[in-house]
C-alpha cells in the first residue's frame, strides 16, 4: 500500500477524522462508498421489496465473488461470504467432520 492509497482511504473513511477505532474486528469504520452503497440499495429495497432489489441487483451481487476471486488469486467456486466472522467461522468449524 503506497502512502497516497492510505491517504485516500482515510479521506474516503469519515470516522477516522475525529476518533481512534482500534476496535475494528467487529465493526470497523465504513468508508463513504460503503455508506453509500448501503443507504442507496436499503432506498432500494423501501421502493420496491427486498426480494425485487436482489433480483434487480443480482448480476452486481454476484460478481462480487468474481471480484473476491480475483483479488486473492482464487476460484469463485472457493469463495464464501458471511455477515461477520463469528458466522464465518461458526459454518466453517461446524462442516468440519468432528467425532
Amino acid at each position: 500500500m503506497t502512502e497516497a492509497d492510505l491517504e485516500r482511504i482515510r479521506a474516503e473513511t469519515p470516522g477516522v477524522n475525529h476518533s481512534v477505532h482500534l476496535l475494528a474486528c467487529g465493526s470497523a469504520l465504513m468508508p463513504k462508498p460503503v455508506v453509500d452503497a448501503v443507504i442507496e440499495f436499503t432506498e432500494l429495497e423501501a421502493t420496491i421489496g427486498g426480494y425485487q432489489a436482489h433480483a434487480q441487483r443480482a448480476a452486481e451481487l454476484d460478481a462480487v465473488y468474481d471480484s473476491i476471486a480475483r483479488h486473492i488469486g482464487a476460484n469463485r467456486r472457493e469463495i464464501a461470504l458471511a455477515e461477520n466472522a463469528t458466522v464465518a467461522w461458526c459454518h466453517a468449524f461446524y462442516a468440519l467432520p468432528l467425532k
